[in-house]
């Protein structure tokens, strides 16, 4: 078999001409070929995960310090063990490297001045943009961490037995030792974290051992120390502004949430190695913590449990989020990880069991109602809960095995239609946890058993219709009689009565799919394309006055509709 090769080959005889085409063919055969490719890589199913997502790894031949972020130049900086600095893109991709002018330990980027902030044991220096010393005093309590406060413009450093808080001085090229608190402190007590809130005035949380010193950074003072807060010494402190917590790590293996009084709010438990650094994703809230075992974990701090974990190769000995990019970085040995936090969904409530039919009744757009949320469960319950807040409301307990196969609800009336599985009707109190059943219908008959069911409303006077939804929900419940329930179907037509009073009955012969209108004195409703389970279709006769409308429709074509005509608010 004879193969030919897609581009010419170039012969000693060649002539300009001969040699023109042969390159031209070379060219368009890349371009074709790089074409191709582009297209694959745009036809590509892209894998969309939900937790944390690894970004980019970076080695270093020195052990790594600290990371600051730059948020003018949206840069990295990282600082080794040797004062080298090397910056990389939000990316990770390097972008270029340079000497400390000095020996440093340690490195912050402050946002407020467009200044980093490096120490070592006992100095401060304040560098510039391309890391010139600008100035360099003493700090003669010595530095073991350091932190900076956007809020106030200051810089927070402790040692032994001691918290000094630093201003801006000179142009912001200086720093200034402002207070340094020793009272209540002891040299023992040595702070290896610190964590700032947001509130005014503003606090410093400074772990040592297993407690915790607070103190008021605007009026340099100790305000507490709150010691045996863990069974062994906390290895970081993070403070929560969304939950108004501190969240303290510990050698124990747990991470515990503490308000402002100091009580317990949550234990996260699940690491199996001590916890070795946690950090807040604030876009969450979430907690990410890293541990001995080899895991990052996520919690969520609105559910109170784990979300995400993810293994990773080596210990992780530091982790920091930057709000302003949302990267999560992690610390291990002489390497940097970037992370990405995807939140394809976030978890609302709990409802114990998996759902098998979800709707919504928003009526905000014709008053003040609250959104709600029904949910049919595998567990044979139907939860109303609260949209917006994730709070369940109200429960309907079902005989099991029974299941709720359609619900519709009328949030106006605090009132819950619920089609079973064999083809019973509920109609349920929905004010009062656990619902309470007040009807219920069977089959009309085998042949004709529903299994769909939809509820259509329409308020005329909003304000009146709120007030009666309100008083409805402080008496537990619509206290009107309901009367008259559906009659059985006829063959080859559709025959029902309304679950209210005022019933005007439509009899309505089954037919194949099509588009039914009803219109009135005010307002219109169209219903195209209803997803049925067998063709059906709903003919509504229009009332003076269109009130609650009713439908379910069974598998032999057949169509129950009621509407009910009133002079009170709603259509």
């Amino acid at each position: 078999m004879r193969h030919w090769s897609p581009l010419p080959e170039a012969r000693e005889e060649e002539t300009p001409l001969t040699s023109a085409r042969r390159l031209w063919a070379l060219l368009r055969g890349g371009i074709r070929a790089t074409m191709e490719k582009m297209k694959k890589e745009e036809l590509k199913a892209a894998q969309l995960t939900h937790g944390l997502q690894h970004l980019r790894h970076l080695s270093f031949p020195q052990p790594v310090r600290h990371v600051a972020y730059n948020s003018s130049t949206s840069l990295f900086v990282v600082l080794d063990a040797e004062s080298q600095l090397h910056l990389h893109k939000e990316d990770g991709w390097f972008s270029h490297g340079t000497q400390a002018p000095e020996p440093i330990a340690g490195l912050l980027y402050a946002t407020q001045v467009n200044k980093y902030v490096a120490w070592d044991q006992g100095s401060l220096q304040v560098l510039g943009p391309a890391f010139e010393v600008l100035s360099k005093v003493l700090a003669p309590h010595g530095i073991r961490c350091c932190r900076y406060s956007p809020e106030l413009n200051q810089v927070v450093t402790a040692g032994a037995g001691s918290l000094s808080i630093w201003a801006f001085r000179y142009g912001f090229s200086q720093l200034q030792c402002q207070a340094t608190v020793q009272q209540g402190l002891s040299p023992r007590d040595t702070f290896t974290r610190l964590a700032l809130d947001t509130c005014v005035p503003q606090k410093c949380f400074a772990a040592c051992g297993t407690g915790v010193a607070v103190f008021n950074i605007s009026q340099g003072e100790l305000l507490t120390f709150q010691r045996d807060l863990h069974n062994r010494a906390i290895t970081d402190i993070v403070y929560c502004e969304a939950g108004a917590c501190v969240v303290t790590a510990s050698r124990d293996t747990t991470i515990k949430v503490w308000d402002k009084k100091w009580l317990i709010q949550t234990i996260f438990v699940g690491h199996t190695g001590p916890v070795t650094a946690v950090t807040i994703y604030p876009q969450g809230p979430l907690i990410l913590s890293a541990s001995q075992d080899g895991t990052i974990r996520t919690w969520n701090l609105q559910t109170i449990d784990q979300v995400d974990e993810v293994h990773v190769a080596e210990v992780v000995e530091h982790l920091q989020t930057h709000p302003e990019g949302g990267y999560v970085v992690s610390l291990t040995g002489s390497t940097v990880d970037l992370w990405k936090v995807n939140q394809l969904y976030s978890l609302h409530t709990r409802l114990g069991a998996a759902v098998t039919r979800l709707c919504t009744i928003d009526l905000s757009a014709v008053g003040s109602f609250p959104v709600r949320a029904v949910c049919a469960c595998q567990d044979s319950t139907v939860r109303l809960v609260a949209a917006h807040t994730g709070r369940i409301l109200s429960t309907l307990l079902l005989d099991r095995p029974c299941q709720a196969v359609e619900v519709a609800y009328c949030l106006p009336k605090e009132t819950l239609f619920v089609l079973l599985e064999l083809g019973q009707l509920l109609r349920v109190n929905a004010a009062v946890n656990p619902m309470s059943v007040k009807k219920m219908v069977a089959p009309w008959s085998e042949s004709a058993r529903p299994c769909c069911l939809l509820i259509y409303s329409h308020i005329v006077d909003p304000k009146k219709a709120y007030a009666q939804w309100r008083e409805i929900v402080e008496q537990k419940g619509d206290k009107k009689s309901w009367a008259q329930l559906p009659l059985k179907l006829e063959s080859q037509h559709t025959d029902s009565r309304n679950w209210s009073p005022s019933l005007q009955i439509t009899r309505v012969n089954g037919h194949g799919p099509s588009m039914s209108q009803v219109s009135s004195q005010t307002s219109k409703v169209s219903l195209s394309g209803i997803p049925l389970q067998t063709p059906g279709a709903m003919v509504l006769k229009p009332p003076q006055v269109l009130a609650q409308r009713f439908l379910t429709c069974g598998p032999n074509k057949h169509t129950a509709a009621a509407h009910v005509t009133s002079s009170g608010p709603y259509e």
